[in-house]
């Protein structure tokens, strides 16, 4: 998680302030010596919207991690806040997919092996 700049307090990604000491929290990206620009930091976040709209998660992370210079933990939790924003509803991964898949195999096989016993039974 992100430490607060002033008593090094950790905060939770998004917040306005910190909890401890009450110190403005600016979620700007950090570059050694040189002041950020309103227009890039917008350029950037349009790039990661971007590629969430287009269901490249993963991507967006990684774009992010490399921008701002943060850990994986950080850039999910931040760009999963940015999705969530913008009402970009985020896809199920493939384990889900899969998970459900195998779920209802095994409910359909489970359904024919009980027709087949009540079959067997009446006959």
């Amino acid at each position: 998680m992100p430490k607060c700049p002033s008593c090094k307090y950790l905060i939770a990604v998004g917040a306005e302030r910190c909890e401890k000491c009450g110190a403005a929290i600016s979620w700007e990206p950090r570059v050694a010596g040189a002041p950020q620009a309103g227009d890039a930091a917008d350029e950037r976040e349009q790039e990661i919207l971007g590629l969430l709209r287009e269901g490249r998660k993963i991507s967006a992370i990684k774009l992010f991690r490399e921008k701002e210079g943060v850990g994986l933990k950080e850039a999910k939790d931040a760009v999963e806040a940015l999705a969530a924003r913008h009402g970009i509803a985020q896809r199920a991964g493939c384990t889900t997919v899969v998970l459900a898949a195998l779920l209802a195999a095994a409910l359909a096989a489970s359904v024919l092996g009980l027709r087949a016993c009540f079959a067997a039974l009446l006959h």
